[in-house]
């Protein structure tokens, strides 16, 4: 398996993933892109929201290796506009962090999660919304020991 192939195993599995589809076209008022790997000319942003972007990041294997394994670089966005900011007291919570770290990302997380090949682990950062607009990039991977085979043609 390469890179691509395994972006595109989760990008299928977002694909397929309809109750997800229906949550954000009632949020958003449209459904879900999905981007399969990165043109930084062509980068998602705002007016592609909400999106995932699933882009291969690397890999570390062959058939002498004890584990293979695969990096992927995941970023979502989201755009909520309408949504205020919620006043209680002292606090002001920015509504589309907690949009997108309590609803968006974990539904993603789930649906990649439950794929035929779910990530192992993952780090990421919500970086600072802007006028509604919120993205947050995840670096995945997923690593399997090595078997008769899985590192066969590793380098192709």
């Amino acid at each position: 398996m390469t890179g691509c192939e395994l972006v595109d195993i989760w990008a299928q599995a977002i694909v397929a993933a309809d109750d997800f589809h229906d949550w954000c076209t009632e949020t958003f008022g449209s459904t879900v892109k999905i981007f399969v790997g990165l043109d930084e000319a062509r980068r998602p942003g705002r007016d592609d929201a909400p999106y995932v972007l699933l882009h291969p990041l690397g890999d570390a294997r062959g058939p002498e290796a004890e584990f293979q394994e695969w990096g992927v670089w995941l970023s979502m966005g989201i755009c909520a506009p309408e949504r205020a900011p919620d006043v209680s007291g002292m606090v002001v919570a920015e509504p589309g962090l907690h949009l997108m770290d309590g609803e968006f990302c974990p539904r993603v997380l789930s649906i990649l999660h439950e794929s035929e090949q779910p990530p192992h682990t993952g780090e990421g950062v919500t970086l600072p919304g802007k006028g509604g607009y919120v993205q947050r990039d995840v670096s995945l991977s997923l690593s399997e020991e090595t078997v008769l085979g899985l590192g066969h043609n590793g380098w192709r």
